[in-house]
């Protein structure tokens, strides 16, 4: 039986310092199933990608740890077990690992035919495509001035020609690094303040949550293509030390004055 091993009993395998594994999942055109009287001990799945996985993957047992990352990054735009995944793919950016992009685009190709496209449109003017039933308390464009890093929002400077919501990935792609971080997080604030409610004196713990909400909400439901992987692909650089932290209580600070 042709098999590999993957999910948290490979990270473990590979990373004594990950967290203990609860079952053992395996990638295998064989059938089998294990219970215990409550629980899954042993499943197998498979699809057409993971040909192509176990075709290059050097260990004979495990799923190379580069791999893993990028299966569990893949998972990442649907609201499936995302909590786990995406507290995994931090673990593993932390420790410098890359996904490999060509099996990731062909792994995220086949999660959509499994859980279907995400529905967003950005070929919209600013009134159709900022969602009515969010209830604001502040104007969404005016938020994004409150958080700038700079004069104005990061996202005018990679704005599609000739629209008022798209952006120009080639634009992007030519921003310095701390730029692309910057740009993110101040969309991921601006998100984080009108969805959550969020004030000057919030708590920290409140604030952490929205925050962390609000990169979720980006990540599932309000972005996709190349910028929602930008997001996936930085999120231990976002989110190391709480860095947006200081920068957004300055903004939620300027709401007060």
């Amino acid at each position: 039986m042709s098999f590999l091993i993957i999910g948290s009993t490979a990270m473990y395998h590979w990373y004594q310092c990950a967290r203990h594994p609860k079952d053992i999942d395996l990638i295998s055109q064989s059938k089998v199933h294990c219970y215990s009287p409550s629980n899954l001990l042993v499943e197998t799945s498979w699809n057409p990608v993971f040909e192509e996985i176990m075709g290059i993957n050097e260990d004979k047992v495990f799923l190379d740890a580069d791999l893993l990352m990028t299966l569990k990054m893949s998972h990442l735009q649907w609201d499936i077990k995302w909590r786990k995944h995406m507290s995994d793919v931090h673990f593993l950016q932390k420790l410098g690992l890359k996904k490999n992009e060509d099996l990731y685009d062909k792994l995220v190709a086949h999660w959509k035919t499994v859980h279907g496209e995400k529905k967003i449109n950005l070929n919209k003017n600013p009134e159709e495509f900022f969602n009515k039933h969010v209830k604001r308390k502040y104007d969404h464009d005016f938020l994004h001035t409150v958080v700038s890093y700079y004069k104005e929002p990061l996202h005018i400077c990679i704005r599609k020609a000739g629209s008022e919501v798209m952006s120009d990935q080639s634009k992007f792609i030519l921003l310095p690094e701390e730029t692309k971080l910057k740009l993110a997080m101040e969309e991921l604030l601006v998100v984080a303040i009108e969805r959550f409610n969020l004030e000057f004196h919030s708590t920290k713990s409140e604030k952490l949550i929205a925050v962390s909400s609000a990169y979720k909400k980006l990540v599932t439901t309000m972005t996709s293509g190349w910028f929602c992987d930008y997001l996936l692909e930085s999120h231990y650089s976002i989110f190391f030390e709480h860095r947006y932290l200081k920068h957004l209580n300055n903004s939620l600070l300027k709401l007060e004055n």
